[in-house]
């Protein structure tokens, strides 16, 4: 037996598509800069207030620093022995994040992404 099928537009599935990455990716991003920023350090609030979403429906990047905060990297990558005043805070913040609220990160995402649809 030999079925054909013709004429079929994908457009529209296609575009939900992308709007549901679009909107699962941007849900994942939000929540990560959210809980992360519990874990940056703060003295004046100038790093965390640095933190720049940027996402797609192929990725998405939270990046801190910039122009008025050129000392992101050095606190990230900060070697053992930094004293931080704030409780909990310190470097490798988004991976002390990821590692306690990664799992709802995935589901804020994907229920986004199904209200997209």
């Amino acid at each position: 037996m030999i079925l054909t099928v013709s004429n079929v537009d994908t457009v529209g599935a296609f575009a939900a598509g992308r709007r549901a990455q679009a909107a699962g990716m941007a849900a994942y991003v939000e929540a990560a800069k959210r809980d992360s920023n519990r874990y940056v350090p703060k003295v004046s609030g100038a790093l965390r207030g640095s933190a720049e979403l940027r996402s797609d429906p192929y990725g998405g990047q939270l990046a801190y620093g910039g122009g008025d905060v050129p000392y992101a990297r050095a606190h990230y990558y900060a070697p053992g022995g930094w004293r931080y005043t704030t409780p909990g805070t310190g470097p490798g913040w988004f991976n002390k994040a990821k590692a306690r609220y990664g799992s709802k990160w995935v589901n804020e995402a994907q229920k986004a992404a199904r209200k997209a649809t």
